[in-house]
């Protein structure tokens, strides 16, 4: 009797209950008290958080530093600030939340990312309108009152761009750490792959709200996408998954504790486990990491699994970035283009993966040695892609230095040249002369502007330097 009653308590039957409200058990509802609906709103959590995480924060990076005036290093700590939060409480959920609520404590998590991704796009709507330097107004070395060199007031707001990534840190880690687990414990094994659209979402949508103007539609700009001004509405994607993240999430606080049915399936597996250490619900979280760590199966895989998100994250941060600078694309462009370099071999990878694993029934040694050869296979392939990529544009005062120099820099009182202008950097507008780019016309000398052809009724904008008429842009 006693035996029977501690497999009762330790498959968890008494925590078999209905889909309810605390008290309120609605029998409309209790259709929805499976684990194959609770799977499919972890895969909804999985769409939201890729194109939250992997889609649309990466996709911004180049479009905050141009918006806030953010430095490299600013935007570098905001992205990896996610996974700061999500350290940061791993260990907590992982030893102490695993064992209360579970379906509850990734539903908290869930509304927690919603919250954060709200708080992200925030900054939006507590700054005024873009500035940016128009067609009729040319940054040029006679006109101190325009060209005034300064600094954005606006870098501050990093701070609430890293607290909504670490709440996306903390949102994210219930899912990852116990919310699969969750799922694969309570159902069988073939049936527990499965892939994410989220980043896809997040590249295509993201690449889309790029092309429209940040302030719109209240602000009609009078440039268009390709001007190196331009700065997309960034946070129209980000503010949608919040909210979408939030409602979500409230009908998910009505599941129980596990399940009708599971109780059989955990009594099967567990009948099948090998070699399984039981430490007992009592066991210490250092017990636990002591275990972990004479694992040697466990700490190779995590060194494997830490060396491919080292190498993905790199990618999937920065790829856009890196595509708008090496080929000259615009933040849309770029966006897209990285999202189809990116996202569709990560889905085919893990949909392809699962079939094998199910077709050819691999067990854990067959699998790592799969695991293996494509990890060889995609550092070859990632070394070779690296290889290609447009000439970058020398920018003298940026990559080359002034005649004369021997360090590139762009502060005036360094340039003997330009000692007399007042040069704004915040404005971005290459201008070319004698075969070398410079950042504007002020910083490669340009003093007038003038047009020609206007009984043409044909505008093209060139620039008096130096006794000579070179174009520019206009």
């Amino acid at each position: 009797m006693e035996e029977n009653l501690g497999n009762f308590i330790e498959l968890g039957l008494s925590d078999e209950g209905p889909y309810a409200f605390g008290r309120i058990v609605p029998s409309c509802l209790q259709c929805v008290n499976k684990l194959a609906v609770f799977s499919f709103s972890l895969a909804v959590m999985c769409v939201f958080q890729g194109a939250t995480v992997n889609g649309f924060v990466n996709i911004s990076i180049s479009t905050l530093e141009k918006r806030f005036g953010f430095e490299s290093w600013m935007t570098g700590l905001m992205a990896v600030s996610y996974d700061i939060g999500f350290v940061l409480i791993s260990f907590y959920v992982t030893h102490v939340l695993v064992k209360g609520h579970i379906p509850r404590v990734i539903t908290i998590g869930f509304f927690t990312l919603g919250c954060g991704s709200v708080l992200f796009a925030l900054p939006h709507f507590l700054t005024g309108d873009y500035e940016y330097s128009s067609g009729d107004i040319k940054d040029l070395c006679d006109d101190p009152e325009d060209c005034v060199e300064s600094e954005s007031k606006l870098a501050g707001y990093i701070a609430m761009f890293i607290f909504a990534q670490i709440l996306h840190g903390f949102g994210c880690t219930p899912l990852y750490t116990i919310g699969f687990s969750y799922v694969e414990d309570s159902t069988t094994a073939e049936n527990a792959a499965g892939s994410c659209l989220g980043p896809a979402i997040g590249y295509v949508f993201g690449a889309a709200q790029l092309t429209v103007w940040v302030d719109a539609p209240a602000v009609v700009p009078d440039i268009d996408n390709t001007n190196p001004q331009w700065v997309g509405a960034w946070w129209i994607g980000m503010l949608a998954c919040g909210i979408g993240s939030i409602l979500c999430s409230l009908p998910m606080f009505g599941f129980p504790k596990q399940f009708p049915g599971v109780a059989e399936i955990k009594a099967q597996k567990k009948s099948e486990s090998i070699e399984a250490t039981d430490l007992g619900e009592d066991a210490s979280l250092f017990q636990g990491v002591k275990s972990l760590l004479w694992n040697p199966v466990f700490l190779w895989a995590s060194l494997g699994s830490a060396l491919d998100g080292y190498l993905s994250s790199t990618l999937m941060t920065f790829g856009p970035k890196m595509y708008e600078i090496w080929f000259r694309r615009t933040a849309g462009q770029a966006a897209l283009e990285a999202g189809i370099a990116c996202v569709p071999g990560a889905m085919l990878g893990s949909f392809i993966g699962g079939v094998i694993v199910k077709v050819f029934k691999l067990n854990g040694r067959q699998m790592m040695y799969a695991s293996s050869l494509c990890a060889v296979m995609v550092f070859g392939f990632y070394t070779a892609a690296m290889q290609f990529r447009c000439q970058e544009t020398n920018i003298t005062g940026v990559f080359s230095p002034y005649p004369g120099m021997e360090e590139p820099t762009l502060e005036l009182d360094e340039i003997p040249c330009l000692s007399d202008c007042a040069c704004n950097t915040e404005y971005y507008d290459p201008v070319c002369l004698d075969g070398k780019t410079y950042f504007s016309p002020c910083f490669a000398g340009c003093t007038q502007r003038f047009t020609v052809l206007e009984q043409l009724k044909i505008e093209i904008p060139f620039f008096f330097i130096r006794d000579a008429f070179y174009f520019g842009s206009s």
